[in-house]
This record gives C-alpha cells, sequence and structure tokens, in this order.
C-alpha cells in the first residue's frame, strides 16, 4: 500500500482518506490518498497514470522472464515427469493452474516467497531431489537462480486456462509429428531417384511393407492428371507422353498441368470447401448471392498464380488494407479477396443491397 499524504491540513477542514485500487494481472496494488478537501483531479489522474505504466511496464517485464528463461527451463527440464499425462507425484508443471492446485505434498509454488515453496527446495534438493539422479540429476546453479528468482517475484505465468488445444496440451501439440523437421538425410542403404523417396522408403521399411513396381507411363501420366487437375488425360495427352521418350518428359507433363487452369479449379474447391463456399446464403431461402463468384474466381487465379501462402492468407484477412498506394486494379482485387469474410449473411447487412463482396 502506498500512502500520499499532506501531513497539515488548514484549519477547519479535515483529511479525506481516497482511496483507489489498481489491479493488474500479478500485482494488485492498493493506493490510498490522504487529501483535505476534494483532490484535484488532474493530480490524481496524473498520478494514476504513472503507478499504472510503470505496473504495466513491470509485467511485460516478468512475463518476458517467464517466457525466455522460465518456460523453457521447465520444458527442458521438468515436462517429462510433471506435464501431460505424466504428472509425477500427481503435480504438473504444465500449467497456471497446475502449480497452483500442486501435487501429493501441497501447492509447489508460494508466489514471492522462495523459502516455502517445495519446487525451490526440491531443486535445492532438500526434503526433496528434483530433478532425481536418473533424470539428469541436480540442476546447475545458473539454472537454480532462475527459478528462485522467478518464484521471488511472484511467480508470474501467463498460462491462464488448461492450456489445451484440441483435447492435447501445449506440449503434445509441439511435439506432434507433424511439426517436427525433417531430417537432413534419410537414413537408408541405396540412394533412389528422388530424394522424397528416400524418405517414402524409410517408413516402407519400418513397416515391412514392399514397394510396388514403378508405373507404366500410361498409369503414370493418369495419375498425375487426375492429382492436379482432377480430370483424365486426353487420348492426344497419352500418345504424346509415350512418344516422348527424352528424360525430361514426365517433367514436362508436371509444368504442362501446373500450368493449366484446371489445375487453379481442381485444388481450389478443397480451400473453398473449407471456408464454406456457396453462389447462395444458405439459409431458407437460399437466395443467390450475385458477387461470391468474385471471390471464387479470385481463389482459382491465386492458386494459378502459384501465390505464396502466407501472401494467400493475409489478402483474406485484410486484402483492402495492404496495399493503400497501389493501383486501382490491385486495390479492388484486395478488396475481393476479403471475401472469405463476408460469404454468409452478417448482422447489420442491409438485405436490399447485396454487397456481400
Amino acid at each position: 500500500m502506498i500512502h500520499y499524504s499532506n501531513p497539515v491540513a488548514p484549519a477547519g477542514r479535515h483529511f479525506r482518506a481516497k482511496r483507489l485500487s489498481l489491479r493488474s494481472f500479478w500485482h494488485p496494488t492498493e493506493l490510498t490518498l490522504l487529501t483535505f478537501g476534494p483532490p484535484s483531479p488532474p493530480i490524481v489522474m496524473l498520478l494514476v497514470a504513472c503507478l499504472w505504466g510503470s505496473l504495466d511496464q513491470r509485467c511485460h517485464a516478468d512475463v518476458d522472464f517467464f517466457e525466455s528463461q522460465v518456460r523453457p527451463l521447465l520444458v527442458k527440464r521438468c515436462y517429462s515427469c510433471h506435464a501431460g499425462a505424466k504428472s509425477g507425484g500427481g503435480l504438473s508443471l504444465e500449467t497456471l493452474a497446475g502449480w497452483k492446485k500442486g501435487g501429493e505434498s501441497g501447492p509447489a509454488i508460494v508466489p514471492g516467497d522462495p523459502d516455502q515453496s517445495l519446487l525451490v527446495d526440491a531443486i535445492n534438493y532438500g526434503s526433496l531431489e528434483m530433478p532425481p539422479a536418473d533424470k539428469g540429476g541436480k540442476l546447475p546453479q545458473d539454472e537454480i537462480e532462475i527459478l528462485t528468482r522467478w518464484v521471488a517475484i511472484g511467480a508470474p505465468d501467463p498460462r491462464d486456462g488448461d492450456d489445451t488445444l484440441g483435447g492435447m496440451t501445449r506440449t503434445q501439440v509441439q511435439s506432434w509429428w507433424a511439426f517436427q523437421p525433417l531430417p537432413d538425410e534419410a537414413d537408408i542403404g541405396e540412394p533412389t531417384a528422388l530424394r522424397i523417396d528416400e524418405f517414402l522408403q524409410t517408413e516402407i521399411d519400418n513397416h515391412h511393407l514392399t514397394t510396388s513396381p514403378p508405373a507404366d507411363k500410361r498409369t503414370l501420366l493418369r495419375r498425375a492428371s487426375y492429382d492436379l487437375t482432377g480430370l483424365p488425360p486426353t487420348a492426344a495427352d497419352v500418345d504424346a507422353f509415350i512418344a516422348d521418350e527424352s528424360p525430361n518428359a514426365f517433367g514436362n507433363v508436371i509444368n504442362r498441368l501446373l500450368e493449366s487452369q484446371q489445375y487453379g479449379a481442381h485444388w481450389g474447391r478443397h480451400w473453398l470447401d473449407v471456408v464454406r463456399y456457396a453462389d447462395t446464403a444458405g439459409e431458407n431461402t437460399d437466395r443467390p448471392l450475385p458477387h461470391a463468384w468474385r471471390y471464387r474466381n479470385w481463389v482459382l487465379d491465386a492458386i494459378n498464380r502459384d501465390m505464396p501462402y502466407d501472401e494467400f492468407v493475409r489478402r483474406q484477412i485484410c486484402g483492402d488494407m495492404i496495399a493503400p498506394g497501389a493501383d486501382q486494379q490491385e486495390r479492388a482485387e484486395g478488396i475481393i479477396a476479403t471475401g472469405y469474410l463476408a460469404i454468409a449473411r452478417r448482422f447489420g447487412h442491409d438485405i436490399d443491397k447485396d454487397m456481400h463482396l
């Protein structure tokens, strides 16, 4: 509690206490002003603004300290036994709620009091010894100091809530196989013609499967055509590919299919399905949306132009704001791209003005 007071009140006037509660996420603070008469509003406002700004800066610094120093240390040293389904002693250090609840020995941390915190006691090998010898043994002194400092400043932890996504914890999501980088080299005996086949061959061997024989040219062309355009090859395409004996024959086919308009139409359908595109509103009347086709065509054209995925997403979210200095045509395309946000009727829409896009 911080007190500001005027020590001497003028004759006939009395002190008045003005209490203001300033609360940030981790630092609830009560400010009591002892004044005579009504306090000067500008002075109080300035005082509150200064104190709040100071607390806000401190909060940001504490969060930065947790994210840069504490969280990586917890992940590296503690999560193997105290996260997800592996909560040794009933203690989870993966969430704020986890360490507040504690385990079989009670709460692991007393914010602001390292001497009373079981976590600090355990990493110093007091009544408990964590991590145990079979998990790497006692932490280096600098890591002990990081965790001790964290507890001393109040154990700031932005991981409120259950910290789960789709039923998985953050750690489980980050360790999911699809998000792991590929190794630089696949571990196989003999190199293959295409590098991607080296990785496929590794999994084929791991699952004790047998590799199918190479496809003949007619089958290969049919597979590629369906994959890239959703259409079968024409008879002329088949004859031309079979007759082409050059080493780049299949590469030329792939380039031709990627450059065709059907490529964007085929793969654009997948994106349009995800964003639930339709030419009609889909409500009881199922009335048509006169301009919806503009967004559909923009998606197909973006895929055919091989627009980078990050740019593809950005333009659909804020295409009307990305290039304010661009020419009229580019600005118009940016507005059409935001059809992602406007392909359905929204609250406040004027039913007499079909300007969804």
